[in-house]
């Protein structure tokens, strides 16, 4: 999943991969644009 560099996504990427809302093989990959 490619993000800008916002530092609520890795938590919220962290949270729905818990909560199993996302697959754990889904990788964040932020980038300073989109």
């Amino acid at each position: 999943m490619h993000v800008d560099k916002n530092p609520a996504y890795p938590k919220a990427i962290a949270e729905l991969k818990a909560e199993q809302a996302l697959p754990q093989s889904v990788e964040l990959r932020q980038r300073r644009y989109l």
